[in-house]
């Protein structure tokens, strides 16, 4: 939400049988909908994607949703090299309220997903059982590119609270330079 600069998850519920899949979600999502917007439109998209079963377009509906997500997180990564830029040119500040809103995104991101780690591994594991061997590339696919997520989530989180780190010394020691090395000052309380 760019008006309040938070960060949102919308609820999908899936249910999948070996011949049908159905998703349940109280409000529109983008990924979803671009998907069967395309499918709709391309009668041989359509074949390929829902022709091979339910396991193939159970596979193409997660793929649409994590694919959607490293956009996401490459913008957390990309504030991340803007408070970096702005801390080591003198705005420690500023700063202060522009971390916390991103370890804010990070946390929200981060707890919309991580369920969905154990949901992912059965599907790669029992997924094939249920909707044919031809599925096990694409479910193992799947749980590959939610751990790229995962792990680029983390990366975002480890340089976030390096730089919140960063940004209270250095706005310590300005604090401390200004009252005449006087006393220690924390800025975050």
């Amino acid at each position: 939400d760019k008006r309040t600069r938070e960060t949102h998850s919308h609820e999908l519920d899936v249910l999948a049988t070996p011949d049908t899949v159905i998703t349940v979600h109280p409000k529109s999502i983008e990924p979803l909908k671009t998907l069967f917007d395309k499918l709709n439109e391309s009668e041989h998209l359509r074949g390929k994607t829902m022709g091979q079963g339910a396991g193939v377009l159970l596979y193409h509906i997660i793929d649409a949703l994590i694919e959607a997500l490293f956009p996401k997180v490459d913008h957390v990564a990309e504030k991340i090299d803007a408070i970096d830029s702005e801390i080591f040119e003198g705005r420690e500040h500023g700063m202060i309220n522009e971390i916390s809103i991103v370890k804010r995104d990070i946390l929200s991101f981060r707890r919309a997903i991580k369920p969905q780690r154990p949901l992912l591994e059965s599907l790669a594991e029992l997924g094939p059982e249920l909707y044919g061997h031809q599925t096990r590339p694409h479910f193992r696919d799947l749980l590959g590119d939610y751990l790229r997520v995962w792990d680029h989530l983390e990366n975002n989180y480890d340089m976030i609270q390096a730089l919140d780190a960063t940004n209270a010394s250095l706005f310590s020691a300005k604090l401390n330079d200004f009252n005449g090395g006087a006393s220690q000052v924390n800025p975050y309380l």
